[in-house]
């Protein structure tokens, strides 16, 4: 009978530390989940700079390039979401300006980790 008593006190114990365990390893991947959608927040964000960068430094040594480029903006995404769009796609239309992301070529938004809206294919 004694047995039996420790037996079930050690399975009570035993629950409650798996129990306190998960609670701990759920917290931590929450706070790494938080930890990556800043991260990628921040790379897009360096990703524009980056490019604005690189436009700045082209328009300095030929100017006709940069009309070009201009002339072949027509991807834009949001720096929320995960697909881009073609700039006359309805969802394009409806992104805020502070959060309007743009791209000269399909290839460019899909290297930086967008997928593509139906209205781009």
């Amino acid at each position: 009978m004694v047995d039996w008593i420790q037996f079930k006190s050690n399975v009570i114990r035993s629950f409650r530390v798996v129990k306190q365990d998960v609670y701990t390893l759920d917290a931590q991947v929450k706070a790494l989940q938080v930890e990556v959608r800043s991260l990628h927040m921040k790379n897009l964000e360096l990703a524009t700079k980056l490019a604005e960068m690189n436009i700045k430094k082209t328009s300095k040594r030929h100017k006709s390039a940069v009309k070009r480029v201009a002339k072949t903006k027509q991807f834009v995404a949001s720096k929320t979401a995960s697909k881009f769009h073609s700039e006359k796609c309805a969802f394009a239309k409806n992104i805020k300006p502070k959060n309007k992301l743009t791209f000269a070529s399909k290839n460019t938004a899909k290297n930086k980790g967008f997928k593509t809206c139906a209205c781009v294919e």
